[in-house]
């Protein structure tokens, strides 16, 4: 029997795609960020790049990783998306935990940082959630 999936379904799934998109676009460009250019940055945006541990870094990169690959995933109607946006989040605990208890006591982090890391978190819930009634719907193939 197959399971009419609701017409809004693909636009959400893809700029979910697009958002992790971006993230994804920040991690690697975070990588090309040379000791020149940070010794162009304020201090406050130095301190912040030296308070960074290297776990952080690959933390990150699971949570955008995974969250690509999570909503392609949602695009496709698979029903491993979840397993790959639950991964995600977990990149992301992480990451957060390292902005507030490892970097934010060195160098401390502005109400900027804090919400876009909030927001992060928020959309990660919700494709977590999308995933969960995309597969108990029937909507995955």
């Amino acid at each position: 029997m197959t399971v009419a999936v609701p017409k809004w379904f693909k636009p959400v799934a893809i700029l979910a795609l697009i958002w992790n998109l971006i993230g994804l676009l920040a991690w690697v460009i975070d990588f090309t960020v040379t000791p020149e250019l940070i010794a162009q940055m304020s201090e406050a945006q130095q301190a912040i790049y030296q308070a960074r541990p290297g776990w952080l870094w690959m933390a990150t990169g699971v949570a955008v990783v995974a969250g690509t690959l999570g909503c392609a995933g949602l695009i496709m109607k698979r029903t491993w998306s979840m397993f790959m946006l639950i991964l995600s989040m977990l990149g992301l605990i992480v990451q957060d935990f390292a902005i507030i208890a490892v970097i934010h006591p060195v160098a401390p982090v502005g109400v900027d940082v804090m919400g876009m890391q909030s927001v992060v978190f928020v959309i990660g819930v919700a494709l977590i959630y999308l995933a969960r009634k995309m597969n108990r719907e029937g909507w995955a193939n």
